[in-house]
């Protein structure tokens, strides 16, 4: 259920009037998750999606940095979604195509671990 409340509110721009500030609340909540994924009582990749709806709140993004530091793909990918090649088609891009690249962007420029 709490999972459920996070991904509505991750698509509400009423979030930040509901509980104020969210950073720290986040913050203290992914680092419970985290304590849960180690002793094995949430599944780390309902985190994974929770994480990258959050990338923009959240400091330190625990999984994703896990997973760029172990998936060489996922992080062209992260590339490929943050940049233009200089030969792509000029074409205003669409509001998902947006917020994708501005995702990506902050996850690249969150990843802290050394592959």
């Amino acid at each position: 259920m709490l999972f459920d409340v996070l991904r509505s509110m991750a698509d509400s721009s009423d979030a930040r009037r509901l509980i104020g500030d969210p950073e720290y609340y986040l913050e203290k909540l992914f680092k419970y998750f985290y304590d849960l994924i180690e002793e094995g009582k949430i599944n780390r990749e309902e985190i994974l999606q929770l994480e990258t709806m959050y990338i923009h709140i959240i400091k330190h993004p625990k999984i994703i940095n896990d997973e760029l530091s172990k998936n060489p793909q996922l992080y062209v990918e992260l590339i490929k979604f943050s940049y233009k090649a200089e030969d792509e088609e000029k074409k205003a891009p669409s509001s998902q195509e947006q917020n994708r690249a501005k995702n990506a962007h902050e996850a690249l420029s969150k990843f802290t671990k050394i592959p």
